[in-house]
């Protein structure tokens, strides 16, 4: 049995017998156990059989000696320590006294019932007297100081009766103190109880504003959470109509662009064909004045010959020298019509064939940002010969750089990547011309093409989690973002009026937590996100959080209160927010 069990029991057994009082006899056999048995009949006569406690026969067999002592001292008032000749002076078979002994049962005994602050009365038998406290151990010193009583042999009954009667006002005085203790103690279990009522009066009160505030804070977040979902199905479906009107609008422009090339295409062609005309009737011309040419020459040499055989002999040799002079001018001109005939009759002389164009000193190049949307420029290089005009044409290509394909329409030194050209690359060539020909240089190919560049769009808002109340710790998510990555997110919270209007800026309070302080009490709270990236910025709020709360040891709530959801979120700001309401 513990200590507090044995408490409890005497506690008990005090409070039901009010009257009695219960005695131990603690004794040493080898010195006053006649004695110790002579009382022990004495005061079972007058005291009643339950009311005294003797080691001889309340022990019973088998039974631990040291836990039937201490229960038996738990349940007595007053400890009877019977002192005879002997009882300080027996020694054990070592010689050793007895009493010096930690583990003798008259010391243990002794040492408990001082130790609980009971009544211990010696009782001088055998014409003893009381032992000084230098003789005793220290456990037992302060039963030097207590007043003995003394059983004569000779007196016996009168000594007796003596200290029953001492028994008996002692007995008085503990019943009136039981009584007064365990009315005490009816008092405040009386008073415990009522408050153990009103506490759970109380507190049955709390839960039930408890679940009555968190059911409507539930059917608060059920109405958001399925308002975002209206809202997220709206957006959806603009986006989606959005998405197929780009979709009609490209399909409208590729159709525009292809009905522009074919034009352009049909009118290279006639333009080709008409070049090629006009060349045709040149180099019949030329060819027409060539034979004119001819027979003026024969008509001459025929006229040089007979004014050479008319002339005499005199004559003839300037005139055969004449005729040689004619003879290498023929021949010029065939070695000039001969390379005529082999370009083509383009009517060029040997003079224009010098002034040709030449390649370019500098090979043409592109520049610009490799991104769809962005515009390329052309340089068309360095020409020797002066041209007099320029012709561009926009190439792409596979991603390895072959396989290039003309762009339809795409013929001056500008030109606007569009989402086809993604993943591709770009080569262009210029073809620079004057009236003696033309000539054609390629660019090298481009690096691959990258999408278009696209600002920050939020998917999802932020969210704030965690209990409205003063002290806690509210956490927040920055949402899902789309975009050109990389993108840098900060999150700034806000305090808001009870409405989740009017927000400014909480000082120093950036990143992912925020606990609440004492000047949130009764705002709300948001958080917002800031998105950057090369492409441009993008802003998105969460919604309001519930009213911020006092701790309860500083506010009372026994009815709930309309409150906000802390965690739900049902807005998205627009990238330039307007002013609050």
């Amino acid at each position: 049995m513990s200590v507090r069990d044995r408490e409890e029991a005497s506690r008990k057994h005090r409070a039901g017998m009010d009257a009695a009082l219960r005695i131990f006899l603690n004794y040493r056999r080898d010195d006053s156990s006649g004695h110790a048995g002579r009382l022990y009949d004495d005061l079972t006569e007058r005291l009643g059989d339950y009311d005294v406690f003797i080691d001889i026969d309340k022990i019973d067999p088998g039974a631990d000696f040291v836990d039937v002592i201490e229960n038996a001292l738990d349940s007595c008032d007053v400890v009877l320590a019977l002192i005879g000749r002997q009882w300080l002076s027996i020694t054990d078979a070592r010689g050793q006294r007895r009493i010096e002994d930690p583990n003798d049962y008259v010391r243990l005994e002794l040492e408990a019932a001082l130790a609980r602050g009971m009544r211990v009365i010696p009782v001088r038998v055998q014409g003893s007297a009381m032992p000084s406290s230098v003789d005793l151990p220290e456990g037992l010193r302060s039963l030097a100081r207590r007043q003995a009583v003394e059983l004569s042999d000779t007196r016996w009954h009168h000594d007796v009766g003596a200290l029953v009667t001492k028994l008996e006002d002692l007995s008085a005085a503990a019943g009136e103190r039981a009584r007064a203790e365990r009315e005490a103690l009816e008092r405040q279990e009386t008073h415990e109880e009522a408050e153990r009522a009103r506490s759970a009066r109380e507190e049955s009160e709390r839960l039930r504003a408890e679940q009555a505030r968190a059911e409507h804070e539930r059917k608060e977040r059920e109405r958001a959470e399925q308002e975002e979902a209206r809202r997220l199905r709206a957006a959806r479906e603009r986006a989606e109509r959005d998405r197929k009107e780009r979709e009609r609008a490209e399909q409208d422009e590729a159709r525009r662009l292809r009905a522009a090339q074919v034009r352009a295409e049909r009118e290279r062609k006639e333009r080709e064909r008409v070049e090629r005309e006009r060349a045709k009737r040149g180099r019949a011309a030329e060819e027409h004045a060539e034979r004119e040419r001819r027979a003026r020459v024969r008509r001459e040499q025929g006229q040089r010959w007979d004014g050479l055989l008319a002339g005499g002999i005199e004559g003839q040799r300037h005139r055969l020298v004449v005729a040689g002079a004619a003879v290498a001018v023929l021949v010029v001109l065939g070695i000039a019509l001969a390379v005529i005939l082999r370009d083509g009759g383009a009517g060029t002389t040997p003079e224009n064939v010098a002034s040709r164009p030449a390649p370019g000193t500098r090979k043409a190049g592109i520049s610009g940002t490799l991104r769809a949307g962005n515009t390329l420029t052309v340089r068309r290089g360095t020409w020797s010969g002066s041209p007099t005009q320029f012709a561009y044409e926009w190439r792409r290509c596979s991603r390895a750089g072959d396989g290039c394909r003309v762009i339809l329409g795409a013929d001056s030194p500008r030109y606007r990547l569009v989402g086809e050209d993604v993943g591709k690359r770009i080569r262009a060539s210029v073809a620079a011309s004057n009236e003696a020909g033309s000539r054609t240089t390629v660019t090298t190919a481009t690096v691959v093409v990258a999408p278009a560049l696209a600002r920050p769009l939020n998917s999802s808002p932020p969210r704030i989690s965690g209990l409205s109340r003063e002290g806690s710790k509210l956490t927040s998510t920055p949402g899902r973002w789309s975009g050109t990555k990389p993108i840098e997110i900060g999150l700034v919270w806000l305090r808001c009026n009870p409405q989740g209007g009017g927000c400014e800026p909480i000082v120093g309070a950036r990143g992912l937590s925020y606990r609440l302080q004492e000047g949130d009490v009764g705002q709300t709270l948001r958080v917002e996100a800031r998105a950057s990236s090369a492409a441009g910025r993008g802003v998105a709020r969460s919604s309001a959080t519930s009213v911020v709360r006092a701790p309860p040891a500083q506010t009372e709530t026994t009815t709930p209160q309309p409150t906000q959801p802390e965690t739900t979120t049902t807005t998205i700001e627009p990238v330039d927010p307007p002013p609050d309401p």
